[in-house]
């Protein structure tokens, strides 16, 4: 029979667990050994209840798929959260740490050990569909590049056919370079001139 990472995990942890029993039963302190295991208080303390909702959404149909992605149902873990922490019972106590950032004790329940596993365990098990967007082709940049260079004759104001010649750089370097929207404004033309053969 084939054990996953974690049962084989719980499996060595109760092993050991048996074994220390056994020895401190036979130097006359097995009842102090380990801390009682419950009971527990009669409220949700772990993010079980948000956990079930969790699973009960996994069960919606997706876009791309006959279930909707870890991506999308984890966002309500979150909310979750962020419920907890603007409630009463969710100021918790504040502690500063260096360079001013902050370290919040905090008894949410989607911050448990519990709720840290669960959700573990269910993107291994969801796994991810990625979706890569498709790759701009020439003849499509050529007609981009064209009718940039339209309306950059049709411009009459300096200001106007510089904001057409940047457009169309903009088109150009993103799709010679394979740089996402966010970068192409950190492009340093200076060094680009410099490092260039042509």
């Amino acid at each position: 029979m084939h054990f996953g990472l974690e049962n084989r995990e719980l499996c060595e942890e109760s092993w050991e667990a048996k074994r220390g029993i056994a020895i401190a039963s036979s130097l006359g302190f097995a009842h102090s050994l380990f801390r009682p295991r419950g009971p527990f208080p009669p409220v949700d303390t772990m993010g079980v209840g948000t956990a079930v909702v969790i699973i009960q959404c996994s069960l919606d149909r997706g876009r791309y798929s006959h279930h909707v992605q870890y991506e999308t149902i984890r966002k309500f873990g979150a909310a979750a959260s962020n419920i907890f922490h603007s409630s009463v019972d969710g100021q918790g106590a504040m502690v500063m740490a260096k360079d001013t950032r902050k370290l919040q004790v905090t008894k949410c329940p989607t911050y448990s050990d519990f709720f840290e596993r669960f959700n573990k365990g269910l993107h291994k098990r969801m796994g991810d569909i990625v979706r890569l967007d498709r790759a701009l082709s020439h003849p499509i940049l050529k007609e981009i590049v064209l009718a940039v260079d339209e309306d950059w004759e049709r411009a009459t104001k300096v200001e106007d056919k510089l904001r057409y010649a940047l457009e169309g750089a903009y088109y150009v370097l993103a799709f010679t370079l394979a740089l996402r929207g966010e970068e192409i404004p950190l492009i340093e033309l200076c060094g680009i001139h410099c490092h260039s053969r042509i």
